[in-house]
């Protein structure tokens, strides 16, 4: 029986507090000057701001989501004239697993004088609104989608890797998981049971699976299944290994059982999968002989 889906807030909350997560963001400010940030997934979305009179000029937006959508997708939301954010949504597996969003920009310097004149008028602030309405960074009319493919790609980076995120090992943890975490790693190719895992690191059942789900936030059951599924995204690249062979030699005994899990989390089957592997590689070795050639 296929195992059930961990929790979206779970996966949102792992990638959100992730080394790479944060890593990107404070980049991203540096280089960009934009402000972003990781957030849940809502379908209504107010103003990214700290002036609060901005939320109350803005009626929220409605975003609304393909159940059928497999890649990160963007919208762009203009707020008031020439004030607009890009926001992202980090497609994982088979759902929306959380919202890639910039600050407020504006386009011109006109659009800012406008801004400023509707913060003032609805917060009476003169100080307050000029310095929210300066602050904001401009960003011409062409770039906003520069800004929107540049995090695309890191949406697609998180929606490919934020399986492997999942299984990373934290800095500190119990040395009875790290043990157990080497076990799995060792024999997932083959059968292993929970009680397995739980005699090598000299556990009782119940007290392991108590620890395994506080320590990693998922069960045994399902980090397994997602081991499983990263040791057979790594086979697929060969393409001239037979699906079949790779779903055995990553541990699952059901070719069936196994383009289901895959589907599930990775949000294709494993054939199309290999496709999108080979093309990416292929694309990538272009933009590197383009790159060559021009130096």
């Amino acid at each position: 029986m296929e195992k059930r889906a961990i929790k979206v807030d779970r996966v949102f909350e792992t990638l959100s507090r992730s080394k790479s997560y944060c890593d990107f963001e404070q980049a991203f400010k540096v280089v960009s000057g934009i402000q972003l940030s990781f957030e849940p997934t809502d379908e209504n979305l107010f103003p990214r701001s700290d002036a609060l009179c901005l939320r109350d000029l803005c009626p929220p937006r409605r975003l609304s989501f393909d159940p059928e959508q497999r890649k990160p997708f963007t919208t762009k939301i203009e707020w008031l004239p020439g004030i607009l954010e890009v926001v992202i949504a980090i497609v994982m597996g088979t759902g929306v697993i959380g919202l890639l969003r910039t600050g407020c920009m504006a386009q011109d310097a006109a659009s800012r004088d406008g801004l400023k004149k509707h913060l003032k008028k609805r917060c009476g602030d003169v100080r307050l609104s000029n310095a929210f309405a300066m602050g904001l960074p401009i960003i011409p009319n062409s770039d906003p989608d520069g800004v929107s493919v540049l995090l695309l790609q890191y949406a697609d980076y998180l929606a490919r890797f934020g399986n492997q995120l999942l299984l990373e090992q934290p800095l500190c943890e119990p040395a009875t998981i790290a043990r157990a975490r080497q076990y799995i790693q060792s024999h997932h190719e083959g059968t292993i049971l929970l009680n397995e895992v739980a005699d090598h690191v000299h556990v009782s059942t119940f007290y392991f699976c108590k620890l395994f789900k506080k320590t990693t936030g998922i069960n045994f059951s399902e980090f397994l299944v997602r081991t499983r599924i990263e040791t057979a995204k790594k086979l697929l690249v060969n393409r001239s290994q037979l699906i079949n062979q790779v779903a055995l030699d990553a541990g699952f005994q059901s070719l069936t059982h196994f383009n289901r899990v895959f589907k599930r989390l990775v949000g294709v089957p494993p054939r199309q999968f290999r496709k999108h592997s080979v093309v990416c590689h292929l694309e990538n070795g272009l933009n590197q002989a383009k790159y060559i050639s021009r130096q």
